[in-house]
C-alpha cells in the first residue's frame, strides 16, 4: 500500500456487546470491539470467512515490531 485515506465516524456508548459495562484506560475494549466488528463487515463484503481473513492478515512473530503503511508501529 503506497497511500491510505481514512475516514472514521464513531458513536460513543458505555456498553459493550452483551450489555457489560467495562471501563479501562484509553478505551481499549471499545477499540478492540470496533476493529473486530469492522473485520467481520470486511469479510462479509469480500465473501470470505471472518476467521480466514484474520489468519491471512495475522502478523507473524518474526515481523514484530511491525510498522504499518500509515507508519504506526
Amino acid at each position: 500500500m503506497q497511500a491510505a485515506r481514512i475516514a472514521v465516524h464513531g458513536v460513543y456508548t458505555p456498553k459493550l456487546p452483551g450489555g457489560v459495562t467495562y471501563r479501562c484506560s484509553f478505551r481499549v475494549a471499545q477499540a478492540v470491539h470496533m476493529i473486530e466488528w469492522l473485520t467481520n463487515i470486511m469479510a462479509q463484503d469480500l465473501g470470505q470467512n471472518p476467521a480466514d481473513l484474520r489468519l491471512k492478515n495475522f502478523i507473524p512473530p518474526d515481523r514484530i515490531p511491525y510498522e504499518s503503511p500509515t507508519v504506526w508501529e
